[in-house]
């Protein structure tokens, strides 16, 4: 009996985040099935990866002076259409975040190599590796706070989104983090 039950709990865990992962279409018969399930699923907060409530507040604490240390850097926003070559890495810390690795020019946009008319650099000239990415601005009414997130979340935020022109504000923190 607890083996069924195991199983049971597992394929309940599995099937929300998998659906949230979904794409926004007729899933069986079910319509829309995956618009009423929340998206936060797939991710786990530090916390929520404690084993007890020391380490929780230990996580919590780590969490929040990323943030402040992230918000004591210049930051700088650039717009980049879909695809936008940028290849990132997660952080190796409780507090997670993401960072520039690098970018590939030949897998963006031809549109996000195009030089500014007051200038002679293109959007992704002005990403640097190691700057950290705090925010993603749909151009649709929708910013998200990005620093912290785990990778798969900070990576949904921009592919799952419906636009195709983002704004993305990243820290200047060149490897300083």
């Amino acid at each position: 009996k607890s083996s069924l039950m195991k199983i049971f709990l597992a394929v309940a865990l599995m099937v929300p985040s998998a659906l949230a992962w979904g794409p926004p279409s007729n899933i069986g018969g079910l319509r829309n099935l995956n618009t009423h399930v929340p998206r936060c699923v797939t991710a786990l907060s530090p916390c929520m990866q404690a084993s007890n409530a020391g380490e929780a507040l230990k996580r919590l604490g780590e969490t929040k002076a990323a943030r402040v240390a992230l918000s004591k850097f210049e930051s700088y926003t650039v717009k980049l259409k879909k695809p936008m070559g940028l290849v990132f890495e997660e952080f190796n810390t409780v507090a997670k975040g993401l960072f520039i690795v690098g970018v590939n020019r030949e897998a963006t946009n031809p549109d996000n190599l195009r030089r500014y008319s007051n200038t002679n650099s293109s959007p992704l000239d002005e990403i640097r590796n190691r700057d950290t990415l705090l925010r993603v601005n749909d151009l649709q009414g929708k910013e998200t706070d990005a620093r912290c997130l785990d990778f798969d979340t900070a990576i949904a935020l921009i592919a799952e989104s419906e636009s195709m022109e983002m704004e993305l504000t990243f820290a200047a923190t060149g490897g300083a983090i």
